[in-house]
């Protein structure tokens, strides 16, 4: 935290260390206005040779180019490089933490639903929080270890035998709505270490109707993770406003 300064920046500013004005806003503890340009610790060029100095405003998306006149011993601005408005760094959806089912964050409305615990869908999409395809009090289980009394066919411990599907997957789902198309490229998943959130496969889908979902990929759980992020990439051609994953089998080889 600081202090507020007492002007704005400008070449006029510019100015030596020994400068009354300069020697009372250090005193002061303000935002300094005013530049003090040296060999030391902005040229670092030699005598006779043009030296300039960029300084970069990411959240502007350009860069400002100054250029050092020896005789007058100032920094003058001589340029502003305009970024690519195309080309952006990575984003993250969500952007930030949902406290609710539906929430908008820098101007994209997200909207989350499962297909069980649907009030607590949000949690699944936050770092440091959880959903789960289990209720809560822990009396439904529907990936279970041992096969179920009238089950019929070779049994695989951990196999979904519950009746919620999406886009023709069997499995309890997650499902997050944006306002506004997004085309994401990779995944984190954090598990924990008890049974019913330890997932072994799942699909990511997509779609832009909440009705007709494209499979963007089947995915394995190999490692023994217990809290470690599950990371995976995604090859997608299209945008899409509905993002799911489907949970179609668990992990067993530890739990009864």
């Amino acid at each position: 935290m600081s202090a507020p300064g007492s002007g704005n920046n400008s070449n006029t500013n510019n100015t030596k260390s020994t400068d009354a004005l300069y020697i009372s806003e250090v005193t002061d503890g303000h935002i300094l206005r005013l530049w003090v340009p040296t060999a030391s610790k902005l040229s670092r060029g030699k005598k006779g040779t043009i030296q300039r100095m960029f300084t970069g405003e990411p959240l502007n998306n350009l860069c400002n180019v100054y250029v050092y006149n020896e005789t007058l011993k100032l920094w003058y601005h001589e340029h502003t490089i305009q970024g690519d408005p195309s080309r952006s760094g990575s984003l993250r959806y969500p952007s930030g933490t949902l406290t609710s089912s539906s929430q908008t964050l820098n101007g994209i409305t997200y909207t989350t639903s499962a297909s069980i615990n649907s009030g607590n869908a949000f949690r699944g999409f936050n770092a440091g929080s959880a959903w789960t395809t289990e209720d809560y009090s822990g009396s439904t289980n529907y990936y279970p270890h041992n096969q179920p009394a009238g089950y019929s066919g070779t049994w695989v411990a951990g196999t979904y035998v519950g009746s919620s599907s999406l886009g023709g997957v069997s499995g309890e789902w997650i499902k997050m709505e944006l306002s506004t198309s997004a085309q994401p490229n990779e995944f984190k998943m954090t598990v924990g270490g008890l049974e019913f959130i330890e997932p072994h496969t799942w699909s990511i889908l997509g779609s832009n109707d909440d009705s007709n979902w494209t499979n963007l990929g089947n995915f394995t759980n190999t490692g023994n993770n217990f809290g470690n992020p599950i990371t995976g990439t995604l090859t997608i051609s299209n945008t899409y406003t509905y993002i799911a994953i489907v949970f179609t089998k668990r992990r067993t080889d530890y739990w009864n």
